[in-house]
């Protein structure tokens, strides 16, 4: 077991290394957004939960309830990761319609909200793994089952801690980072700070959430299949997804400067739709150029494979669970870790 994470730096901002004035123009057009395809991939999202609790309700057999549940934490990710990309304003471009298409569709429903999340990812942005200045570091560091790589029996004990909901207090523990309900209250706090306060489109919009959400639920008896089937794999898969796409992003054999300071992840078909949707295992190219929307992420990579200095230091997995992907080099058999320098 490490005794410390092993791929922090106190450099402060990774080392800028590409030319970004041969980039511009690709870049510039790759950044195009397509506002269809953003409310598109919203309604497919919640167009897969509904089909999910569907099936479960209708079949009435515990096993398709547990697949459904399941699977609704893989939308649960999903939709995570298009907050993400609304916190970039990359779903429509109108940053008062990403704010409240995010909230009210993406955020709200997972228990955050956008613009909290926004204050913290762009300083990941910024400090990538920096120890003091990236606020996800900072959480890896204060909690040692994020520290990355570990022996493969010490991390299936860590995912089981996730899916059978014993980290569910260390996941929420974070939770009032992003949350609607801090911000909620921190309005009557006189001592909080600005930026920590729910605006009040942000208590609007907190208020038609509820508001519609509670009325769903009494005119369809929905009580049960909610809890089972939303608020139990929130705090049981989900946590394991998020954990899996994390550590593969900014820990292991990753580097210092701008372009190795993240892991790309070559996805297959069923990894894409389970474990990284929305090209987010294109997570070098989205740190380089977070203008980019997800659906060009694959066209940017490949022109900045054109680049000697993005190739030469791209560090890739070819997989999340097969032979050499993230699974062999962040949880390696027992007597195979390799030691990483501190």
């Amino acid at each position: 077991m490490q005794s410390s994470p092993s791929t922090a730096h106190s450099l402060g901002r990774p080392t800028p290394v590409l030319d970004r004035s041969k980039l511009a123009a690709d870049v510039r057009a790759l950044s195009r957004l397509s506002p269809a395809r953003g409310l598109l991939a919203i309604v497919r999202e919640w167009l897969l939960v509904g089909l999910s609790v569907y099936a479960a309700v209708a079949s009435g057999h515990p096993l398709i309830w547990l697949l459904a549940g399941i699977f609704i934490a893989t939308r649960q990710h999903a939709m995570l990761v298009l907050m993400h990309e609304g916190s970039h304003y990359r779903l429509t471009g109108n940053r008062k319609a990403d704010d409240t298409l995010s909230d009210l569709l993406l955020a709200l429903p997972n228990h955050v909200l956008t613009r909290r999340y926004r204050i913290r990812h762009n300083a990941h942005h910024r400090y990538a793994n920096d120890r003091t200045q990236d606020p996800d570091r900072a959480t890896v560091i204060a909690d040692e089952q994020w520290w990355f790589p570990r022996p493969r029996r010490s991390a299936i004990t860590v995912f089981l801690r996730d899916v059978f909901g014993i980290n569910a207090p260390r996941f929420m523990a974070v939770l009032p980072h992003y949350s609607p309900w801090n911000a909620l209250f921190a309005r009557f706090d006189a001592k909080a700070e600005p930026a920590a306060r729910a605006t009040d489109a942000e208590v609007a919009r907190v208020g038609v959430y509820g508001a519609v959400l509670l009325t769903l639920l009494a005119l369809t008896s929905g009580w049960l299949a909610y809890a089972l089937l939303w608020i139990l794999p929130g705090l049981t898969v989900l946590p394991a997804l998020l954990r899996l796409r994390g550590i593969s992003e900014h820990d292991g054999d990753v580097g210092t400067d701008e372009v190795s300071v993240s892991r790309h992840v070559h996805a297959g078909a069923a990894e894409a739709l389970l474990l990284a949707p929305f090209h987010i295992n294109h997570h070098v190219a989205h740190h380089l150029f977070p203008s980019v929307p997800w659906y060009n992420l694959p066209a940017l990579h490949a022109r900045l494979l054109e680049e000697p200095e993005y190739r030469d230091r791209l560090v890739t997995a070819p997989s999340y669970t097969g032979p050499g992907g993230v699974v062999d080099l962040l949880m390696p058999a027992e007597g195979s870790l390799r030691a990483v320098p501190a």
